[in-house]
């Protein structure tokens, strides 16, 4: 599968470096490949403005997005509870001959939450079990979202451009087959595009039984709590829009749009709002 980097690490000498190790190539004009690998800055990514694009993106299968050093501290995205922070001490590798242990001692950020998994026997995690690498999927056929620590752009992996395609094969094997389309039976999962708050509107519906935007406010208008303010809202579109995509009816959500919910990072919210009870 072709290696692909995002303009801004292209042109930045660690994707030049990752070029020549990997044989990348740079997105062209910042479309996003069929299928492959796109490798970018965290940092980068948790200030885009195509954040939701690249989620979206993933949600084919074959395709794999990995986030690379250096990371802002703070949350990576939105719909992830992955958050960025420094190491207090030099990193021990799981693995002595691994790639983790090359490049550890150069090692400056971790990564807590627990959102998706970590496989610590492909060298995702240090000796004390904490996590370097993370990834996560959308559904079982979806593409993968991975996060790295490890700076792949590291002059120490000069000679060793064959141990880095190794270890990153492993998210591709994880990232779903592409199936010939079935007219008759086709699912348009990969066709639903849906904005955060979208996902909002969806764990409202299923936290509070409401399928109508009045039903919503009536029920934000009985709770003595603020428990979501609608300023940055456009109820008519969000509830348009799921009901577009056949995930909202007049009795809530459908069967398809609670299989979304379920397998999307918001299902916890949702599963805790129904417990509280209604406002």
């Amino acid at each position: 599968m072709k290696i692909f980097l995002t303009s801004e690490l292209h042109a930045h000498r660690r994707g030049r470096f990752l070029a020549a190790l990997l044989d990348a190539e740079s997105s062209s004009d910042g479309n996003l490949p069929d299928t492959g690998y796109l490798l970018m800055i965290g940092e980068h990514f948790q200030q885009s403005e195509r954040a939701e694009a690249y989620l979206s993106w993933i949600k084919a299968p074959r395709r794999v997005m990995l986030t690379l050093p250096p990371y802002q501290e703070g949350p990576i995205n939105d719909a992830l509870n992955w958050r960025i922070g420094y190491t207090r001490n030099v990193p021990v590798s799981l693995h002595p001959d691994s790639l983790s242990a090359m490049v550890q001692t150069e090692v400056i950020y971790r990564i807590d939450g627990n959102d998706g998994d970590s496989d610590m026997l492909c060298d995702h995690g240090w000796a004390d079990q904490t996590s370097h690498t993370r990834y996560w999927k959308v559904h079982a056929n979806s593409g993968v979202m991975a996060a790295t620590m490890l700076p792949l752009w590291s002059i120490s992996l000069i000679n060793s451009g064959a141990y880095v395609k190794q270890w990153l094969s492993w998210f591709m094997e994880q990232s779903g087959k592409v199936c010939a389309p079935d007219e008759n039976d086709r699912r348009d999962e990969d066709k639903i595009a849906l904005m955060p708050n979208d996902y909002t509107m969806m764990v409202c519906c299923y936290g509070w039984k409401v399928s109508t935007e009045a039903e919503l406010k009536h029920k934000l208008d009985q709770s003595t709590i603020p428990i979501l303010s609608l300023t940055d809202f456009d109820l008519p579109d969000n509830f348009g829009r799921l009901r577009r995509f056949g995930l909202l009816n007049d009795t809530g959500l459908t069967p398809r749009g609670l299989e979304i919910l379920k397998t999307s990072p918001y299902w916890g919210y949702a599963g805790q709002l129904r417990k509280m009870g209604m406002p």
